[in-house]
């Protein structure tokens, strides 16, 4: 039964789209987590730190959700401006024609 779902999402012609999306957004959450909060507050020092801590919790919250919104938004841009899941469904519909074993990309490579 897994494998007839492999199967379906073989032909997916939105799989590798949404792939992409999926790397793109472990990327994203990889890069917020290099700078935890604790990192974010030295540096503006241990005194201002430790006495202004809500307010620069509450923005570094801002600027994480912020960044995140605007990524995701010009993600998409990019996405529609490079016509990418056309060009991706296109290549999905390439290796679908490929023979068994022929050199093509399979979607569940890992």
């Amino acid at each position: 039964v897994a494998s007839e779902g492999m199967m379906a999402a073989a032909h997916d012609p939105r799989a590798r789209l949404r792939r992409l999306h999926e790397a793109f957004t472990t990327m994203l959450e990889k890069t917020f987590e290099t700078m935890p909060f604790e990192d974010f507050q030295a540096f503006f020092g241990k005194e201002f730190g430790e006495n202004h801590r809500d307010y620069l919790f509450d923005l570094y919250s801002t600027f994480i959700s912020t960044t995140r919104s605007n990524s995701e938004e010009e993600f998409g841009v990019l996405v529609f401006q490079a016509d990418l899941e056309e060009k991706l469904a296109k290549l999905e519909e390439l290796i679908q024609q490929q023979p068994e074993g022929g050199g093509g990309v399979s979607l569940f490579n890992s």
